[in-house]
């Protein structure tokens, strides 16, 4: 499961006004869920919206229709998954400075990338480039220090860094993929067999299981050929744990995924 990125999207929760707006958005295509970090969430259709005669805290009001087609699936908050994809089409790629080849304003660096004008690439104010602009290096002031000395032809702007487009190296949000064996689902959860019980619960909901990790198999079944885990009397492969389950993470006091989170270089 993607994490979401909810910077300037419209979190419709449980007040008046997000019930009634939400009132148009059924039959369109949503993400709901039931906390409001978005931190586990479904991507389905609204369904319908509960009235709003009785607000409670808790309460949910935005309704999905279940798997089997037999009745609703209630959730507190929604994002229009429209708006969403638009926002994620805007998210600014992190660079990987250390492995592109940035040109900075001293003079043997500006004598360098002269080879680089009129070709693409990358400009900041800013030696870790979390802020940049894209563009076409149109010329170089050659002075020592100069302040700023690439000019972008996009925006008529001057820089104090440049990365030439074909020597830039980007850092892929991180990811999550399940835990691919029984020893780093112990690492991750720091836990011993037979002395450790994991607080869990299903995505989505708030009823919560607390049992001992009681032990693991190579495959409890003949048609799941993967590593299993045994928490309590009950067999969870470690790819089900991570698309159905999150578990509490005591040190931080936050739910998590039964996952690893990777940063991945392009």
């Amino acid at each position: 499961m993607k994490t979401l990125n909810l910077e300037n999207v419209r979190i419709y929760s449980n007040t008046k006004d997000d019930i009634l707006d939400a009132m148009d958005l059924i039959d369109r295509e949503v993400y709901m869920s039931n906390f409001s970090d978005f931190n586990t969430y479904d991507k389905c259709n609204l369904a319908g919206v509960v009235g709003i005669k009785h607000i409670e805290n808790d309460s949910r009001h935005f309704l999905a229709e279940r798997d089997n087609g037999l009745g609703f699936r209630e959730y507190k908050y929604l994002i229009l998954a429209e708006e969403m994809e638009m926002n994620e089409e805007r998210v600014v790629k992190k660079i990987d400075v250390k492995n592109s080849l940035m040109f900075n304003n001293q003079i043997d660096n500006l004598r360098a990338a002269i080879e680089y004008l009129t070709e693409e690439g990358y400009f900041s104010d800013h030696e870790s480039f979390h802020d940049y602009k894209e563009g076409t290096l149109i010329s170089i002031l050659v002075a020592d220090n100069t302040p700023l000395p690439y000019e972008n032809e996009h925006d008529n702007q001057s820089y104090r860094y440049f990365i030439p487009k074909d020597k830039i190296v980007f850092i892929e949000p991180k990811k999550l993929r399940p835990f691919k064996n029984v020893e780093e689902f112990i690492s991750a959860l720091n836990i011993a067999i037979g002395h450790s019980a994991i607080r869990y619960r299903r995505k989505g909901t708030t009823h919560e299981l607390v049992m001992v990790f009681s032990g693991y198999t190579n495959g409890y079944r003949k048609d799941i050929n993967e590593e299993s885990v045994v928490l309590g009397a009950s067999f969870h492969s470690l790819t089900n744990l991570f698309e159905d389950y999150e578990y509490y993470d005591n040190v931080n006091s936050k739910w998590k995924p039964f996952g690893i989170e990777e940063w991945n270089v392009w």
